[in-house]
C-alpha cells in the first residue's frame, strides 16, 4: 500500500509539519492520486511536492482518507 504526505502545495507554498498527513495512494494509468481529494500528485502533476512510502498495513493519518476507508468497509455485500 503507498501513502504520501504534502510536503508543499501547487502554489508552491510550504504545509506546516502539524498539517501534514499520511494519506492513501490510488494508482492509476495517468497517475497517483491522494485517496481523500482524488487530486493527482507527482511527475508533471503540479508544483506540489510530496514524500512518499510503502507499508503492508496502517499509516493513514489523513482523516478523510479515514472517514472514507470507513465507509467503504460499511458496504455489506
Amino acid at each position: 500500500m503507498l501513502l504520501c504526505k504534502l510536503i508543499r502545495d501547487d502554489d508552491g507554498d510550504c504545509i506546516p509539519d502539524d498539517e501534514q498527513v499520511w494519506c492513501l495512494v490510488t494508482p492509476y494509468a495517468d497517475g497517483d492520486q491522494r485517496f481523500c481529494t482524488a487530486e493527482y500528485f507527482g511527475d508533471g502533476e503540479g508544483n506540489a511536492v510530496a514524500k512518499t512510502k510503502r507499508v503492508k498495513r496502517g499509516g493513514i493519518t489523513c482523516p478523510q482518507c479515514i472517514s472514507h476507508i470507513k465507509l467503504i468497509k460499511a458496504v455489506r455485500l
